[in-house]
This record gives C-alpha cells, sequence and structure tokens, in this order.
C-alpha cells in the first residue's frame, strides 16, 4: 500500500490545503498562501528541503505579509515573530534576513525585541544595516541604546553612518553622546553624518565645523550661525545629563 506524501509541521496534508488557498484566495501562487496559511512552515525550510522553496518564494511570503502583519490577532503577529525570529538567526541568504528584519520592524515591542536585537550581531552589514533602521521606528531607551552601541562599535561604515542617521530621531542625551563621540571618527562622512544627526537634535547647525561643535558640545559659548538671533550658544544641559 502506497503511503501517503509527507506534511509540513503535522499539518493538514499538503494538497488539501494548498487546494483550499486555492479555492478561498484565488491565489496564483497556493505554496506562497500555504506560508501565510501557518508561518510555521516557514520555519521549515531550513530543516526539510523536500518541498524545494525558492529564495524568491521566500520573499515573497516575508515581504507579502508585512503591510497587514499590524492588523492581525496577537497571536498570529507572535507566531510570525517567532517565524522572523527564526530566519534572523538560522537562514544563510543575507537578502532573506534582510527582509525577516524588515517585517519584524513593523510589529510593536516586545513581540520584535528578540529577532531584532540578534539581527544587529549579523554577518551582513546590510542587514545590520536594515535593523538600525527598524530600531529608529522605535522611541525606547532600548533603541537608544542599541544604535549609540552600534554607532561606536561596528566595524561598518555603512552600518556606523545608519546609526547615526537613526539617532537623529531621538531627543535623549545618550544619543547626543554618542555622535558627540564619532566627531572623532577619522572617516569625513561619518563625521558629516553625525553633524546633521546632531543639527537635527539640537536646532542648531554649525554645518561641517567639527571644532565648533565639540566646543558646543562641551558647554563653551560659541558663535552662532549667522541665521541665529542669539548673540551666544550653549548646549540646553537638560540634553546632556
Amino acid at each position: 500500500m502506497a503511503q501517503s506524501p509527507k506534511t509540513p509541521c503535522g499539518l493538514l496534508p499538503l494538497g488539501g490545503i494548498l487546494v483550499s488557498a486555492v479555492l478561498v484566495c484565488g491565489c496564483a501562487n497556493p505554496w506562497l498562501e500555504f506560508m501565510r496559511l501557518d508561518p510555521r512552515a516557514v520555519r521549515e525550510w531550513a530543516d526539510d528541503e523536500a518541498y524545494m522553496a525558492t529564495l524568491h518564494t521566500k520573499l515573497d511570503a516575508v515581504e507579502g505579509i508585512r503591510d497587514e502583519l499590524p492588523d492581525l490577532p496577537e497571536e498570529v503577529q507572535r507566531e510570525w515573530a517567532r517565524t522572523l525570529t527564526y530566519i534572523i538567526e538560522h537562514d544563510d541568504n543575507a537578502l532573506l534576513r534582510e527582509a525577516a528584519v524588515k517585517t519584524l520592524a513593523v510589529l510593536p515591542e516586545p513581540l520584535s525585541t528578540e529577532g531584532l536585537t540578534q539581527a544587529l550581531e549579523d554577518r551582513s552589514a546590510r542587514v545590520r544595516v536594515a535593523v538600525c533602521e527598524a530600531w529608529c521606528q522605535r522611541q525606547s531607551g532600548t533603541a537608544v541604546e542599541h544604535l549609540a552601541r552600534v554607532l561606536g562599535s561596528d566595524t561598518d561604515l555603512d552600518v556606523q553612518i545608519a546609526a547615526a542617521k537613526a539617532l537623529a530621531k531621538f531627543n535623549d542625551p545618550r544619543a547626543i553622546r554618542a555622535l558627540a563621540l564619532a566627531l572623532d571618527s577619522k572617516d569625513p562622512a561619518l563625521q558629516y553624518r553625525a553633524t546633521r544627526s546632531l543639527a537635527e537634535i539640537t536646532s542648531v547647525d554649525f554645518g561641517r565645523d567639527v571644532a565648533l561643535w565639540k566646543k558646543y558640545l562641551n558647554g563653551e559659548p560659541v558663535s552662532p550661525p549667522q541665521s541665529s538671533w542669539s548673540s551666544l550658544v550653549r548646549l540646553p544641559w537638560s540634553l546632556w545629563r
């Protein structure tokens, strides 16, 4: 007697669920709809190659759920958060891990915290750039701490610049301190990005003049930009503490 074909994750037989997906959704890609119906199937990619899901199909699944994910029930969001975190931790393809980070970013904390924190250590710079942009969307102390650490410790210039750009969105003394340290960088691109972020936070702009920025951040009185109405500019100490 012939054996029934293997089914993923102990779910319904694959043929039946694919037919249901086609009937319900009218979908041209029933495998994609199958993965959306049960995100546990996505985690099977790394463990079971029998389904031979292509990278394009995987990306479609991870990116295709992004817009609707914030409106799905919490239990579904939680399952997707586990799935996306699994991809970030285990998948070998940087494009897929990057897509997982961007999709995870639409979920609120704490559902997304574990995966986004793990992605900060990803071996691919493009994934770490994506996670800097993801943390930028979170106005939290945890986000500032992560971005400040990346700015000060990551060895990739693009990642450092992404962290410096993200810190511009935080009116927080920790962000200012991290950007002040970046002014000492030997790379002019990172120095420039730090000055732009500082200008956005403080509403004061000394352009590319790193020496003036350092005096300002040390609390020393400095001549203001020509467009300023004040005769002296001082850093608000409430931002620096």
